[in-house]
């Protein structure tokens, strides 16, 4: 996409400008919110979430959230073990993280889900 060629009203200098971008991050103003918005905003920036394995593990609270993901698919019998097949190759997992907070910014839970690694899987005609 072609990008403009605008002259900013301060110091009239060329700045390259893509015109997709509607609103650009540089001008945002943190004026309009209450105070109620800005410490909930503080608070949900705090919390980071891990994006792997490695990150999460030896974490407490993550501990917690995947032994209770862990104890949930056992309990409603997700899947059973079995041996595979020779021709056949294994679908990886992975694990999600997600913070969830309540409407004041605390957080209420952490979540961890185990997801199966779908885009490995290729199709063949029986």
């Amino acid at each position: 996409m072609a990008k403009k060629v605008l002259k900013t009203p301060d110091n009239n200098s060329a700045v390259r400008k893509s015109t997709r971008i509607k609103y650009h991050v540089q001008r945002l103003t943190y004026d309009g919110f209450v105070a109620h918005h800005y410490t909930y905003m503080v608070r949900v920036i705090q919390e980071v979430e891990p994006t792997c394995f490695e990150q999460a593990v030896g974490n407490p609270k993550w501990d917690n959230a995947m032994d209770e993901k862990m104890a949930t698919l056992d309990a409603n019998a997700n899947w059973e073990l079995v041996a595979l097949l020779e021709d056949k190759k294994v679908i990886g997992c992975k694990w999600v993280y997600k913070v969830k907070h309540n409407v004041d910014g605390y957080v209420s839970r952490y979540k961890a889900r185990l997801v199966a690694k779908g885009y490995a899987q290729t199709y063949h005609k029986l």
